[in-house]
């Protein structure tokens, strides 16, 4: 259980290195109100002061969830910046179940200093009655140099109350206000240019260009791999700002190479040490140092970063939590939404760079990645304005090849470029043309369009234009991914209503729609299951059918029991996974343990490196596995998880997969901050099918290759289920 966190920081007393107050709910203690500096977010879940039930004092936090199944919390969260082994969180509770299946708990999250948990740790207790005694807790995890602030807190998982009381934080055993505080790194003391870079761009000339990709290779490189910067002990960011002037003055080669010294924090090799290799035939891919060339940047310099990589740094990063998957602390640098030429600059180094050493994919971009920093250079040194800007960032994060590489925010220029309405449609590319696949407001379900209506133009626009112009900033690992999210741009606009023109039968139609607010979308209304309106069903054909975008944990159970005597199930796989279902349906369907992927994952000693770790197994829990036949269903719609799934379950003795292949990016997402606020990532670990062949960029190819048609659609058919309800019936 790793919570999903908004994150409302309250500091209260925090003076150095202060105990935080009211751990035991005494201070400004008003019977029936909010404990000070404790939060309770969810509507469904109140908390207040109690004087009647207590451990310690006068009082208690009373905390009372009417959530059926989700997680309710009562948290705060504090500074954190002390140094040592081991958190501890401890305290006393008791609780109420409201029924049998509640629990309750304690939890720990350490946060970085752009606010991302990087770890969990909790402790959950079950079995409450009316009458339950108090408990003494105690919750403790490993501690993180990079732990800014910790949350922490009691939670319910079910309807019920719990009451807390007396807590405390220790480190290593020890309270707060004896704690060691660590030194603040060197990086977090520099401000000198928090205001800007103070450097913008006139016309470049080639060879200044070809300096400034130099130098976005040899910063990046020197970032991940030098003592000084790997440590904190300078701020990164700044140090570019202070070199590029030099870079940008050199003239001629060895005036280059000089300026570029510059970066080396110093001007010498570093000692050769020992560094912890892989086996050979569990390397994936090895980082790419061939522009180390003496030839190319200077022979001096050549020499000395050969000697950063011999005597790189192993300990813990900076700028990189090494806690399994990387997690990237930077600067959002928020309030800068058209940033100067440096700052720009910067943005394009920061992400080429991450990808260059933290993307398990780096072989698969779209362009040879050691290139693509040539290539997006233009667009970010002429950027002349915040939305140019913008768009070149989007260009260069489409360039990765990754579905899960896109914007995950849309600042407000880009926002007002792409609209901020949209008409009510989803769209699918079918047979060369757009097609009306769903209705995401009321508006349009009144409206007289009707699913399989082909979009042609919309306020006069042909929507092949469109398409045409997004295709640059589309984000997608396969041909069919990018289409898919091209689609969800196209009806966007400016105004709140527009001219659609629509093919139907043969004739052609125009009709005015309303546009709505993107927050007012209700994109439910385009899903569900393709069976009926539950999340599992039998079908008339007396086959079991599944929905994986709305079933839940707590109906596996019974959907076991009705599917085990049925000859043949259906397990509609285009959607996304609704709870956390995988292992036990493959318990369900898979006789024997079974390799179903293979995973790579970065070598911190080696930044670019990835490398097999052990392979992942999913069956073979059940002592009666289901023994009918199996259809998958597939479509460009399932990505990630969805596609995880599928490498499971088609496991099964007697399964098929039906439909097109899956958009082509799985595997967990790691993020990333680009100055002006913009948040990006992309897939953080490798995922490969057992015999270590591609899944990125090729997806799960079905065995049965079915298309949904135009006609198909108009006629309300579903001809991926239809080929496998077919397969079902057949002997």
């Amino acid at each position: 259980m790793f919570r999903c966190l908004a994150l409302f920081i309250l500091f209260a007393g925090f003076a150095g290195a202060d105990v935080p107050v009211n751990m035991d709910f005494e201070t400004d203690a008003v019977v029936d109100s909010m404990p000070a500096f404790w939060l309770c977010e969810d509507p469904d879940c109140s908390c207040a002061v109690d004087s009647l039930v207590f451990h310690g004092g006068s009082f208690s936090a009373r905390f009372t969830s009417e959530l059926d199944t989700d997680e309710g919390y009562l948290e705060r969260t504090i500074p954190f910046p002390y140094t040592g082994e081991m958190i501890t969180l401890s305290g006393w509770f008791r609780g109420e179940a409201a029924d049998s299946s509640t629990s309750f708990g304690i939890f720990l999250l350490p946060l970085d200093s752009q606010g991302n948990g990087f770890d969990y740790e909790s402790l959950t207790f079950d079995e409450f009655k009316e009458d339950s005694p108090w408990r003494e807790f105690t919750v403790s995890m490993s501690m993180m140099e990079q732990c800014d602030s910790l949350t922490f807190g009691v939670f319910t998982a079910g309807p019920g109350t719990v009451w807390a009381d007396d807590m405390e934080i220790l480190v290593d055993g020890v309270a707060l206000d004896e704690a060691p505080v660590r030194v603040v790194p060197g990086a977090e003391l520099d401000h000198q240019f928090d205001s800007g870079s103070g450097i913008e761009f006139g016309d470049l000339s080639s060879f200044q260009m070809e300096s400034l990709v130099q130098l976005g290779r040899v910063w990046a490189f020197l970032k991940y791999h030098h003592p000084v910067p790997c440590s904190g002990d300078v701020n990164w960011d700044y140090e570019l700002f202070r070199v590029l002037p030099f870079v940008l003055d050199a003239s001629d080669g060895p005036a280059r190479e000089a300026a570029l010294m510059r970066l080396l924090p110093e001007i010498e090799a570093l000692e050769a040490r020992s560094v912890p290799m892989h086996s050979p035939d569990s390397i994936r891919m090895e980082g790419d140092f061939q522009w180390i060339d003496g030839a190319v940047i200077g022979h001096s310099l050549a020499y000395l970063l050969e000697s950063v990589y011999n005597g790189r740094y192993l300990g813990d990063r900076y700028y990189v939590l090494s806690t399994g998957l990387p997690s990237f602390v930077e600067e959002e640098y928020s309030s800068m939404a058209y940033p100067d030429g440096g700052y720009r600059l910067l943005a394009l180094y920061r992400f080429w760079g991450v990808v260059e050493y933290y993307f398990p994919y780096r072989y698969a971009t779209n362009n040879h990645w050691s290139e693509q920093l040539g290539l997006s250079l233009p667009m970010f040194v002429e950027a002349s304005s915040a939305l140019e800007y913008q768009l070149a960032a989007r260009s260069l994060v489409a360039s990765v090849g990754d579905t899960h590489a896109g914007l995950w925010n849309e600042p407000d220029a880009l926002n007002e470029y792409l609209g901020i309405y949209h008409a009510p449609l989803t769209l699918s590319y079918v047979e060369d043309r757009w097609v009306v696949t769903g209705f995401m407001h009321i508006s349009a379900e009144e409206s007289p369009l009707e699913q399989g209506d082909v979009v042609t133009s919309i306020d006069g626009e042909p929507l092949s234009s469109r398409a045409e112009q997004m295709l640059p900033y589309a984000n997608g690992s396969t041909p069919w991914a990018v289409m898919n999210t091209t689609g969800r741009y196209l009806l966007r606009g400016s105004t709140d209503s527009a001219v659609i023109d629509i093919e139907r039968g043969g004739q052609q139609f125009e009709l005015t729609m309303p546009r709505v607010l993107r927050e007012d979308l209700d994109r439910s209304m385009a899903a569900g299951p393709a069976v009926g309106n539950e999340s599992f069903s039998v079908m008339p054909e007396g086959f079991g059918y599944m929905d994986m975008g709305s079933i839940k944990q707590e109906d596996i159970s019974l959907m076991k029991e009705t599917f085990m005597p049925l000859p043949g199930i259906v397990l509609d796989l285009r959607g996304y996974p609704s709870d956390d279902i995988l292992y036990e349906v493959a318990d369900f369907l898979i006789p024997d343990s079974a390799v179903f992927c293979e995973i790579t994952l970065p070598d911190y000693s080696n930044p670019g490196t990835f490398y097999f770790i052990e392979p992942l197994y999913a069956g073979g829990g059940a002592t009666v596995s289901y023994q009918g036949s199996v259809a998958l269903l597939v479509d460009e719609g399932s990505i990630s998880s969805s596609e995880f799934h599928a490498m499971v379950w088609r496991l099964a003795p007697s399964a098929m997969v039906f439909g097109h292949a899956t958009n082509g990016a799985d595997g967990n997402v790691i993020s990333l901050s680009l100055p002006g606020g913009i948040r990006t990532g992309f897939s953080g670990i490798g995922i490969y099918n057992p015999d270590r062949s591609e899944t990125q960029r090729v997806g799960i190819i079905p065995d049965v290759a079915v298309t949904p048609t135009v006609e198909g659609l108009q006629a309300g058919r579903d001809e991926v289920l239809e080929a496998a309800v077919e397969w079902l019936q057949s002997p």
